[in-house]
């Protein structure tokens, strides 16, 4: 077998090691087909034939052993290309089993470039960070416009969070906030995307049609602000934000940092305290009003 850690191949194993057991079983079947569609990409040039050369002559007792040979080679994408590879032949044997439809083995590997391609082409592609000026206090909207503010806490000691929202006028008068307590959910980013989710179907309830929706956590706003589906764990709340902005007239999302965020952070962190949700129209909590960062710059 090729010179390998095992220890570190069985690491990057754990990913397909369903597929492989399900494979070593059948492993005198399949492994003339994975040797020699697994290498598909080292055959077009000659020094690439040499590289694959020992490691078709070896000797593999399974198809974990084949596995662990594609990692010690080295060769870029060549595990991702095995791994379908070696799933394309068991569902072969499993469709032929039941008259299904079969992809035919000397399409395997062409049929696994295209897909791996097509995988990598819709993953997140780290972007240079661009410097983007958010600002650092609560800035008003437009004269035609309202600004609903949200954020959430957490109680760890309760097992419970906050959300709270602020909505806000182009004066930085208060037409409504809200301040409420919710089961704990898994994450900081669930407790922040809920929060804004709350700001709009308040809004809505509220009948306002033209509002600008801010929050202080960065990747929320991101994803708010996306034209791809959120594929997050907090992804559904995050597209039903954006369902719900859509029966406004007019909806926007903005980002501010926390120190803008200050009024919205005092009603959920307010929520500990409460049994149920409390609302204000026009007006807003004793506790609130007295800190000086609720009046615009």
């Amino acid at each position: 077998m090729l010179d390998t850690n095992y220890e570190e191949a069985v690491t990057h194993l754990n990913p397909i090691n369903a597929e492989l057991a399900s494979l070593e079983s059948h492993a005198e079947s399949s492994l003339p087909g994975i040797k020699s569609n697994a290498c598909a990409p080292l055959s077009p040039t000659n020094n690439a034939q040499v590289r694959c050369r020992p490691f078709l002559a070896e000797k593999l007792v399974c198809s974990r052993d084949l596995c662990q040979g594609s990692f010690a080679l080295k060769s870029p994408h060549l595990a991702e290309t095995f791994a379908y590879i070696a799933w394309s032949i068991s569902h072969n044997r499993n469709a032929q089993t039941v008259g299904a439809v079969t992809v035919p083995l000397e399409k395997i590997y062409t049929d696994a470039v295209e897909r791996l391609q097509e995988f990598h082409a819709v993953q997140d592609i780290p972007l240079k960070q661009r410097m983007v000026d958010h600002p650092t206090h609560w800035l008003p909207p437009l004269p035609t416009q309202y600004k609903a503010n949200s954020d959430g806490a957490i109680f760890q000691d309760t097992g419970l969070a906050g959300i709270g929202v602020v909505i806000r006028d182009f004066e930085g008068m208060v037409l409504a906030a809200l301040s409420e307590r919710i089961p704990l959910p898994s994450t900081v980013e669930d407790v922040e995307a809920l929060a804004c989710r709350k700001a709009i179907s308040f809004s809505i309830e509220l009948g306002l049609q033209d509002v600008v929706f801010e929050v202080d956590s960065e990747i929320i706003y991101r994803h708010l602000i996306s034209d791809s589906t959120c594929m997050t764990a907090f992804g559904h709340i995050v597209d039903d934000s954006r369902w719900l902005s859509k029966s406004l007239r007019s909806a926007s999302f903005s980002h501010v940092r926390r120190n803008g965020n200050r009024v919205a952070d005092k009603l959920a962190k307010l929520a500990k305290f409460l049994c149920e949700p409390q609302i204000w129209i026009e007006d807003i909590h004793r506790d609130v009003i007295l800190d000086s960062s609720f009046l615009p710059s």
